[in-house]
Formats: structure tokens, sequence, C-alpha cells
């Protein structure tokens, strides 16, 4: 029975010895496995401090940029509207020279007007001063021819003559006067004052006075 009992505890013996061996083994494993994790958790820290860091930097970055984008932002916002304020002022200046043209262009075209407005009146008047004058110079042909039928003496015949010719002049320059406005005008009121024949036998004709 103690020799049974001393094998039973032998196989006993060798068993646990192989467990304590598979335990010693898998212990090992164990080992190097926590080693393993231990360095992969140190990499993985330091993978993280390395993160944190370049994500601080990243970060300090971005902000930099911002105020940098912030900072261009307000200095083009200024230049705009100083630009703005000059842009409204030239376009204010423009917009007054152009009031200041246009009411020139419709003082000029209303002074036009009236010009061209008393340069006809003044023309007609002139026409009107001019016909009289022919209807005189035609008076004075019909007298002139009248008085060389008659016996008139030769002072009233030349006299007749003299003012026959200064009608004629007269009508010339009036003629000239209308066909060419610029040439500078002859005074109508003192031609045709002027142009009043004198008290004399001719008074007998009514036109020529």
């Amino acid at each position: 029975i103690q020799t049974e009992e001393l094998e039973e505890k032998k196989r006993e013996s060798v068993d646990l010895k192989q467990q304590i061996h598979d335990l010693q083994l898998q212990l090992a494993s164990l080992s190097q496995s926590e080693n393993d994790l231990l360095e992969s958790n140190q990499k993985l820290k330091e993978i993280i401090e390395r993160l944190k860091q370049e994500c601080q930097h990243a970060r300090t970055q971005a902000e930099k940029a911002q105020l940098e984008t912030e900072k261009t932002l307000e200095y083009k916002r200024i230049e705009w509207l100083e630009e703005k304020h000059v842009l409204t002022q030239r376009i204010t200046e423009k917009e007054e020279k152009y009031n200041q043209v246009k009411n020139r262009l419709c003082r000029a075209a209303v002074a036009q007007k009236k010009r061209k407005t008393l340069t006809d009146n003044k023309q007609r008047r002139m026409q009107e001063k001019l016909e009289l004058l022919e209807a005189k110079i035609e008076e004075l042909e019909k007298e002139n021819q009248v008085l060389n039928r008659q016996n008139v003496s030769y002072e009233e015949y030349a006299r007749l003559q003299k003012r026959l010719k200064d009608l004629q002049r007269r009508h010339n320059e009036f003629r000239s006067l209308i066909l060419n406005p610029n040439i500078p005008s002859l005074n109508p009121v003192s031609i045709m004052s002027s142009s009043a024949l004198p008290h004399g036998p001719e008074a007998s004709f009514p036109l020529l006075q």
C-alpha cells in the first residue's frame, strides 16, 4: 500500500512539475507580453505627446493666421471705405460739374434763342425799312423822270439826283447788312432819320416825307 501510495505521489509530483513548467512558460509569455505592452504603451505615449505638440503648434498657427486674416480684412475694409469715399466724392464732383455744364448749356441755349429772336426781329424791322427805302427810291426815280420832263432848275435837279444816290447807297448798306448779319450793324434809326427828305418842292410827294 505504501509503495502504491508512493507511486501515486510520484505521478502527482511529475504532474505538478509539468504544471509548474507550463505555468512558468505561461508566466514567461505573460512577462514578454507585459513588456511588449509596456513598450507599446510608451510608444503610444510618445506618439500622443508628439500629436499634442503638433496640435498645439497647429492651433497656434491657426490663431496666428486668423489674427493676420482679421488684420488684413480690417485693412482691406478701411482701404475700401477710403476708396468708396474718394469715388463718392469724385462722383459728386462730376455730378456738380455736369449740372454746371448743363445749366450753362441751358442758359446758352436760352440766350441763343433770345439772340436769334432779337436777330430775327431786327432783320424783320430792317427788311421793312429796306422795303420802305426801295419804295422811296422808286418814288424818287419816278419824280426824277417827271422832273426831267418839266422845266426844273438845275440846282433842284442836282439836289434830287444827289438825294437819290444817297438813298441808293443806304439801300445797298441795308441789303448787305441783312444778307450778312456778321457785318457790324449800322444804326437804322440814324439812317432813316437822315434819309428824310428836306422840305421843298418835293413835299408834295407823300412817300418822300
